[in-house]
Parts: structure tokens; sequence; C-alpha cells
């Protein structure tokens, strides 16, 4: 495995997601993981690969790797039958491993303790040596791990201290653990070049230069990798470095921003602060190497912090190795105090946090053996037939043209000439030699034949011939503009009489409208006019008559008188 932007990377190209826990037991003693007394080890294995978990982080001390102590069998009745009562402490490491790749998982070995009992910080703990196991001991013991594992393909690296907590990380001191972490890794490097190293922050005091306050800014144990941005780890072959952070809650202890009353909706941004930003500023993979807690009928606030810190790591996609697996323990684990039934809730919120399927790393890892450990130095390679490369070979023996001029043409020799009529600048101009066969001036063909050849005829570069078609087009297109002005005036005045015609024709038909409109009401009024007369024409004959019989009557009157 490698890292590769932030993520890991399996036989050099698969992206692969991890998503484990924490399995103790031989970190107390020379014995198996816990749970033996209750189920076989298959039982386990089949539990984790069924709820898509994909790899393991196993605890061991450094005393018994180098001891290489009898494991204690007794009261184990489920213990593995090919485990013999001699079975040693790294080969039952080595048993384990082999019955995990069986399964498909994945498995990192963690130095969990120097010696089986763990030690406090006022007596010397949290660090990577003590008063009977110095440096160079843990190194002897990263070796003999190595020659026991390194050969088995699914054991993907070493996690070097669990909780460095009574660390410090880049201020100059004999404690630093990022300076021991690469001393360290490049030693475990050497024994297996295949394998991860998994560097785990410090505490709060000493710290780091910028986080050792603790009374401003608290930190869990394992969680301060604020030092990582002004001091990383230096390992000789970078692309096997691995940082990692504890996670804990309120279940380990009451931290002030726990209180706060934007809780959890402050939490993302303290651990972004205190680890979240490795994976950006250093390009390496960040693993969350124990992270958990009670959950069942637990206080809210511990509910709720759970909900937050998972839903971080899916979020930046980072691994987590879940604490615990066993339900022994003061956060308890994946399955019930029965030892029998899964803790459902936990593992409903565990299910979005991806793994990949180690099947396609099987394929591959069947296609291509794991290799030696220690790993043999690579084989020298033949030595190859002198005369078969290519490069070292003679030039070809078919013969070359003549050497070009200074300026080379990219033009073929001719003939024929070359079907552009404009040779390129670096050309000299073309010449006709006797005969029609065409060559370059200043040749050495031309220069023999000088005394013979007529002149040449004068002929146009291809800049000046560039320039007289650029003129020529600029002159044509001031030429062009009276033409264009005009037609744009012509054009001007037909839509200016267009317009006039337009208007005199609504005119007229305005006009007609209205001479149809005066005919029509004449002709109405003629009607009315009509109708009047026809009634008057009664009343006048009438009147006519009654005038008539009153002349009649006025004559008679007279006459008699």
């Amino acid at each position: 495995m490698d890292v590769r932007d932030g993520g890991f990377v399996a036989n050099g190209y698969l992206p692969l997601n991890l998503k484990g826990v924490n399995w103790r037991g031989p970190e107390t003693g020379p014995q198996p993981p816990n749970g033996l007394e209750h189920h076989p080890l298959e039982w386990y294995l089949d539990f984790l690969v069924s709820h898509g978990f994909n790899a393991i982080r196993l605890h061991v001390n450094h005393r018994d790797v180098l001891d290489n102590t009898p494991v204690d069998l007794s009261d184990l009745p489920h213990a593995p039958s090919d485990w013999s009562d001699d079975l040693r402490y790294l080969s039952m490491l080595q048993h384990f491993a082999k019955s995990a790749a069986e399964k498909g998982l994945l498995v990192m070995v963690v130095g969990a303790r120097l010696g089986r009992e763990e030690v406090s910080e006022e007596d010397g703990g949290g660090l990577w040596f003590a008063d009977d196991l110095i440096e160079d001991d843990v190194v002897r013991s990263w070796r003999a791990i190595a020659g026991s594992l390194c050969n088995e393909w699914n054991v993907v690296g070493v996690d070097l201290l669990d909780q460095a907590y009574a660390a410090s990380w880049g201020k100059g001191l004999i404690t630093d653990w990022d300076r021991a972490a690469g001393r360290i890794g490049d030693r475990v490097l050497t024994a297996c070049p295949r394998w991860l190293v998994a560097v785990t922050g410090v505490g709060g005091t000493p710290g780091a230069p910028g986080a050792d306050t603790p009374d401003d800014d608290p930190f869990f144990n394992g969680e301060n990798l604020v030092g990582v941005a002004a001091t990383g780890v230096q390992l000789q072959n970078p692309s096997k470095l691995v940082y990692s952070a504890h996670l804990h809650g309120p279940a380990s202890k009451e931290m002030p921003y726990f209180l706060d009353h934007h809780f959890p909706n402050n939490l993302a941004e303290i651990w972004e602060r205190h680890f979240g930003f490795v994976p950006t500023v250093t390009g390496r993979p960040l693993v969350l190497g124990a992270i958990g807690g009670p959950y069942h009928g637990a206080y809210f606030r511990i509910r709720e912090w759970q909900n937050a810190a998972l839903k971080f790591a899916q979020e930046r996609k980072l691994t987590v190795f879940y604490d615990g697996f066993e339900p022994t323990g003061p956060n308890g684990g994946l399955i019930q105090a029965n030892w029998n039934a899964p803790e459902t809730e936990k593992l409903d919120l565990l299910k979005g946090v991806a793994a990949t399927d180690t099947s396609v790393i099987l394929s591959a890892a069947r296609a291509s053996p794991p290799p030696s450990a220690p790993p043999p130095s690579p084989p020298q390679p033949a030595e190859p037939p002198r005369p078969s490369p290519p490069l070292p070979s003679p030039p070809p023996p078919t013969p070359k043209p003549p050497p070009e001029p200074p300026s080379p043409s990219p033009f073929p020799p001719p003939p024929p000439p070359p079907p552009s009529p404009f040779p390129p600048p670096p050309c000299p101009p073309m010449v006709s030699a006797p005969g029609g066969a065409v060559s370059r001036q200043g040749s050495a063909v031309l220069a023999a034949d000088a005394s013979t050849a007529p002149l040449p005829r004068a002929s146009i570069s291809r800049h000046n011939l560039t320039y007289l078609l650029y003129g020529a087009v600029i002159f044509g297109m001031f030429a062009l503009i009276p033409t264009i002005r005009a037609r744009f005036s012509e054009d001007d005045g037909l839509r200016a009489k267009s317009r006039r015609g337009m208007r005199r024709q609504a005119q007229r038909i305005a006009t007609d409208e209205d001479d149809e409109l005066d005919g029509i009401i004449a002709d109405q009024a003629e009607d009315l006019d009509e109708g009047d007369e026809e009634e008057e024409r009664p009343r006048a004959r009438e009147k006519k008559k009654k005038e008539k019989e009153k002349k009649k009557k006025g004559g008679g009157g007279r006459a008699h008188i």
C-alpha cells in the first residue's frame, strides 16, 4: 500500500478506503485477541465482514515480542485447534494474520505498550522508551514483527505508538515524537519496505508550538497534530507516511467545549484545528485510530458527540478504526456484553463509513506474490546484448542529402519543387539552373556552375510578397469605400422614397374613404329629403284646394254687392 493525494492506494493504483476496529488482548500479555473464551476466531472475523469492515487494528506490546513468550491458551476453549501449547507470541500474531487474510481483512499492528502493564504519565508512560526498554529495543521489536508478518499480504502497516501523550512535537526537545517517529519509521521500512508507518498525535502537555496551553485549548491524548503544520515527520520514503489521531467524547472526559451552547455544532471547527487540516497541508492520509464510546441509553451529549464525530469522518472520507470491538472496556464495543448480540445502533451509525471490498486487492495479490521479509536486494538485470538496442547502433547506411545552408529549409529538397509558391523566410530565393532544373541560390552546385549559369532573374521574397498582398487588400478596401457609401446612400434614398410613397398611399386611401363616407351621408340625406317631400305633397295639394275654394267664395260675394 502507498499514500497518494491524502488517500490510500493498493498495488500502486487501486483506491482503498479502510474501515476497521480496535481489537485488544495481546498488549496485556502473551495471549491472543480477546473473546476466544466465548466464540472461535472465525466467528468474530465473519462478524466484521458481515457488517462491512475490512481492517483490524491489533494491539501488541514490545516486551512479549522481544521475549517471544509462549502464549497462554488456558481457559480458551475456542482457541484454534492448530494452536499448540508451545505456541509463541510472534507465531500467534502470524496465525491471526493468516486467519484474517482468509476473510479478506487487513491488519495494522499497533505498538500499544512497551511492557505488559500500562504505565501512568507520572511513572514515565506516554513515551516510546522507558528505563528498561530503550529506543533501540523498540526498533529490535519492530524488526522481529516484520520478520514474522511482512510476508503476510494483508498486514499493511504499523502504528508506532498508540498514544504519545507525554511527548512533545517540534519543540527541539529530547521528547520530540516527530523526530523519533522518523528515526524508528525508517528502521521499520528497512525491515519491510512495503508497510505503511502511522504516527499518532501527542497530548496537550508538553504539546506542540501554539498548542501547549491546555487551559486555553485542551486536547485528548493522541489528538494533538497541530505541530504537523510546521514540523512534519521525515521518512526516507514519504509515500509510506500516515498520520493518526484519537477522538474521545464526553464519556472519557468533560471538555469545556462540550458544555458550550453551540455544542455539537462547534466540534467540527475544533477538530479541524487539532488534526483535520493534515491531509490538505501535507498530502498524507489522516486515520482516526480510535473513535467510539457508549451509545445505547447513554447521556444525550455522548450520543450527539458520536453522531457529530462520525459525520465529520464521513464528510472528509477519513479512515475510521472504531474503539472498540469487544464489549470489555469503558467504551463498550460492537458486541453486547453477552458476547453474542450486535450493538445495532452503533453498527447502523457506522454504515455511512466507506470500505473497499478487498477482493480486488486479493486478486491483485494472487497475481503478484508479496515480497519476502527482509526483502532481498533487487536482482541485477542481465547484460543486454550490445548490438540490439536501437540507440547505440550506427547511423543508417542510406546516403544523406548534401549539407543544408546555415538556415535549413523545412521543405524537402527538390526536385520536385514544393507545391507552395511562397518559400519560407529562412530559405534563399529560387533560381533557374540550365536545363530547367531548380536549385537554391548559394548552394554548392550553383556556386560551382556560377560562371556558366545565366544571371538569376529577379524574384520577390515571401515577406515582400506578403506586404504586397496586404497592401493590395488595403487598397482594395479603400477603393470600395465610395461604392459602399453610395450603395448605403442609395438604399437610404430608396427607403426614404418608399416611406414617402407609403404616406401618400395612406393619404389617398384615407381620402377615398372620406369621399365614400360623404357619399353615403349625402345619399342618406337625399333619402330623407325625398321622404319629407312625399309627406308634404298631400298637404300642399290640400292647401291649394282650400285656397281655390276660398277664392270662389270670395268672388261670389263681391258680385252680389
